[in-house]
């Protein structure tokens, strides 16, 4: 994970100073953007971030006693207001694995948090079962298929897709924690994405990571992430419509 680090303590200073203003639109040159970031509340109850592009504003509401996150888009054209569901961190996924692929002699798993996951059995014709997540992340979709040349390609994009998820989740956990990371993927299920195959901005990610208490250098892993899951999300589908033989 990179860090922000600022190599004049005069940086260090005014960074300090921004932190504690209303709205910034930057840290120091060195870090990354934080989207005209505000946090509205940050009681006993509840956290309230806020950031913006130059289309939307996006709201991220933590409640501390439910330990629920909720996400709200503003539409700045429009004022169009689109409040998504609170999701509670228990709801938002189950630890399964953060190692990489284990290989075995028959079989090759790979297992996330988000499920989205793999195990390819070996043999004369290779057998696959893809799983994706329900769309709240408490339970899994999944179909079994013989890896052929028709879905070849769709099958090794899910895969490596899986791949990535797992990796970017091991950055978050090892990073935040995995509070964090369950607060997280709560926010972004909230916000239609990770689970359903959305993509959120990174202005968008920035607000959510301020309310789940990481800093902006969780951003980029976000999207990383979010990206990678989108690409699985597509790629399950891929695979399943070209697949020969399907089944359970």
């Amino acid at each position: 994970m990179v860090k922000n680090h600022f190599k004049k303590l005069v940086s260090l200073t005014l960074a300090a100073v921004m932190l504690v203003g209303a709205s910034v639109t930057t840290f120091a040159t060195e870090g990354p953007p934080t989207y005209n970031l505000t946090i509205l509340e940050d009681s006993d109850t509840q956290k309230v971030t806020q950031t913006s592009d130059n289309a939307y504003v996006y709201i991220t509401t933590f409640d501390k006693i439910n330990n629920t996150m909720q996400f709200t888009t503003i539409n700045k054209s429009t004022n169009t207001k689109t409040v998504g569901a609170e999701i509670s961190r228990e709801d938002a996924g189950s630890v399964t694995s953060y190692s990489n692929a284990t290989t075995r002699s028959a079989s090759l798993n790979e297992k996330t948090f988000t499920n989205y996951e793999y195990t390819k059995a070996y043999g004369s014709t290779n057998t696959w079962t893809l799983r994706r997540p329900d769309g709240s992340l408490t339970g899994t979709i999944y179909f079994k298929t013989y890896e052929v040349s028709q879905n070849r390609s769709y099958i090794n994009t899910f895969k490596s897709a899986v791949d990535t998820i797992n990796t970017k989740e091991g950055e978050i956990v090892a990073s935040y924690g995995i509070v964090v990371l369950s607060d997280i993927a709560a926010a972004a299920i909230s916000a239609g994405a990770i689970a359903t195959g959305g993509a959120l901005s990174p202005a968008a990610w920035t607000a959510i990571v301020a309310a789940a208490g990481a800093n902006t250098a969780c951003v980029a892993v976000c999207v990383s992430w979010n990206n990678a899951c989108k690409t699985a999300y597509d790629a399950y589908f891929d695979a399943f419509t070209k697949s020969p033989t399907i089944f359970y």
